[in-house]
């Protein structure tokens, strides 16, 4: 059954709109940005690119490494260590998780 959501854990809703850097969601998204502020989002500061597209700079984002292929967390000695998706460490934790994605096809 579905029990009562524990107060003390906080939801988690990533919303990462690509490809624009923070400085250029400011500047075209000014409304959108104000109010994600007012409601508390925070804003991963110190997170940068690491990769040339957005398939590695999201694995580092959802992993906290930088990997080249969709199983290298699966399949590297890293993942022995407890490096794992961080929908996998939640779902560990007892959330209940999903991945979305919203793709434009021009």
């Amino acid at each position: 059954g579905i029990s009562k959501p524990d107060e003390s854990r906080p939801n988690l809703i990533v919303i990462l709109i690509d490809p624009l850097s923070r400085q250029q969601m400011q500047r075209s998204l000014p409304n959108t940005h104000a109010l994600l502020n007012m409601l508390g989002f925070t804003e991963f500061e110190q997170y940068t690119a690491v990769g040339n597209n957005s398939g590695p700079n999201q694995a580092a984002l959802y992993s906290g490494m930088p990997i080249t292929g969709r199983d290298g967390i699966r399949t590297s000695s890293s993942h022995k260590a407890g490096r794992k998706w961080i929908w996998d460490r939640l779902n560990d934790e007892g959330y209940v998780t999903m991945k979305a994605e919203d793709v434009c096809i021009a």
